[in-house]
């Protein structure tokens, strides 16, 4: 007669009998002390496992497990970690498929990075990425969550979730030059929250150039003083609220030049909104100047990198003109005005030999001049 072997059972990660799990003390090889979370040093919980197959998920394992040889099993402890978050990263091992959540993922990133879970590790920063790839989404929705933004952000730094990081380093610096007055620019950041930032800020300021150009604080001790939040937010409020009047009623500016010109220069530039300026805010006077038979708009316009300029437009009706690269002659520019929102009253610097002595301008709102 052919006798059927029962077949053995896949060995798994499962909780404790005590938990209701398959793994029991009698048929376990590895036995887990946990505390109880926090500081606390204490021993409090036991679960019992199968070594061979933790030792290949935890390096922490594999390295600090010791043969308990009067109970002829292996042992290691975890005095800082508590047995409810114990249970659930083994779960998420023992059971891939169960769908873990964002608030999971936060709980158990640094659990899961301390003590050398690969796998969880993993799972936590996709769940994570998932989340910070669907911020524009919640954006439009208004239902972005600043206070959890900054936390998962903090978090994946510590958790040393590397490709998280990344993602959520560009949106930060992506938020903080953001001059927009909406819901999601850098008014979304309070105080408290540029005070925890502020580590990540001062590495991008001093790791990457193209952040430092554009963010107004420009040295790492300069943000890591203690009066920086503070000043960033102040900077923040004070330049969006200008940046308000200013969209809604400068509509154009006077220059004056302090000696004569070659051409009729003096005058009313109005705002202009034309794209193919190739400049984000400009001025333009409405007459056309002619120099030598060529003929000239003239602008003030601010420049991304440079700041405002004086600008000498070679201007042309036909199609033919129109269609050729014109000539863009830079008269005058003011070097410190990359952040500044109004073109500059005065401190202008002569760049081409065509322009004379120095500009100076005042602004038009609703027919007042100031």
């Amino acid at each position: 007669m052919q006798v059927i072997q029962p077949q053995a059972k896949k060995a798994r990660l499962s909780p404790p009998a005590a938990n209701g799990g398959e793994v029991t003390r009698l048929s376990s090889n590895l036995k887990v002390l946990l505390g109880g979370g926090g500081s606390s040093l204490s021993l409090a919980c036991l679960r019992y496992h199968y070594f061979e197959v933790l030792k290949v998920r935890s390096s922490f394992i594999a390295s600090n497990a010791k043969n308990n040889g009067k109970e002829k099993v292996m042992e290691v402890e975890f005095p800082l970690l508590d047995a409810g978050t114990w249970d659930k990263m083994i779960k998420f091992l023992d059971h891939p498929q169960q769908s873990m959540t964002l608030r999971d993922a936060i709980s158990l990133a640094k659990p899961y990075s301390n003590y050398g879970f690969k796998e969880g590790h993993a799972m936590c920063e996709a769940q994570i990425l998932r989340f910070f790839q669907c911020l524009p989404d919640h954006e439009k929705g208004l239902s972005l969550d600043t206070n959890l933004f900054v936390h998962t952000l903090l978090l994946c730094k510590d958790a040393n979730l590397e490709a998280a990081t990344e993602i959520g380093v560009q949106y930060m610096k992506k938020k903080l030059l953001k001059n927009d007055t909406d819901a999601y620019g850098s008014l979304m950041f309070t105080q408290k929250h540029i005070e925890r930032l502020v580590p990540l800020i001062a590495e991008q300021v001093e790791s990457d150039p193209e952040f430092r150009s554009q963010f107004p604080f420009k040295t790492k001790e300069s943000i890591e003083s203690s009066l920086f939040p503070g000043y960033f937010i102040n900077y923040t409020i004070g330049n969006r609220a200008i940046q308000m009047v200013f969209d809604e009623g400068l509509s154009s500016i006077t220059v004056s030049s302090s000696v004569k010109q070659r051409v009729e220069f003096d005058g009313v530039f109005v705002r202009s909104t034309d794209p193919s300026l190739g400049s984000s805010i400009s001025f333009e006077k409405e007459a056309v100047v002619t120099w030598k038979n060529v003929s000239f708009k003239l602008l003030v316009e601010r420049i991304d990198k440079r700041g405002w300029v004086v600008i000498a437009r070679e201007h042309g009706t036909s199609k033919a003109a129109k269609k050729k690269e014109r000539r863009r002659i830079v008269l005058w520019e003011s070097p410190v005005s990359q952040t500044t929102i109004f073109p500059p009253r005065d401190c202008w610097k002569r760049v081409d030999p065509f322009a004379r002595g120095t500009v100076s301008i005042e602004y038009n709102f609703g027919g007042c001049s100031v």
